[in-house]
């Protein structure tokens, strides 16, 4: 059975995900599009370069979105959620909204958004909401 639009960008934003927790900038690179920004959770913007490089930084570190609502209208789709990103020292969980359009067979993140819904926790921990 064919997916859905819908399905097919939770599919993409779980890729995006787990190719960012591994660093891997290839990965990355097929799922951005060629003008995309990110908001990070400390309000620094980057331009699709800054950023790649970045993400390609080695990192110890797990990622898992929750409560994802993906909304399609035609060509475009956003998508809202929660991800908590895990390393040794903590957990940190973030709120985010990203922008994707679909380019021929592949949808392609354009923006991204994340904003810290609670403090750091110690691992173990429970953070504050």
């Amino acid at each position: 059975m064919p997916r859905t639009a819908a399905e097919e960008v939770e599919s993409a934003v779980r890729l995006c995900d787990e190719a960012w927790a591994r660093s891997d900038v290839a990965t990355l690179d097929r799922l951005l599009a060629a003008r995309y920004v990110h908001a990070d959770a400390v309000g620094r913007v980057q331009r699709r370069a800054d950023w790649l490089a970045d993400a390609g930084r080695p990192r110890n570190v797990a990622i898992t979105s929750a409560g994802l609502a993906v909304r399609v209208q035609g060509r475009f789709a956003v998508v809202t959620g929660a991800e908590v990103i895990t390393t040794p020292e903590r957990a940190e969980t973030r709120r985010f909204t990203q922008v994707w359009i679909k380019r021929g067979a592949s949808w392609l993140r354009t923006a991204s958004r994340a904003l810290p819904l609670s403090g750091a926790a110690p691992l173990g921990g429970v953070a504050a909401r």
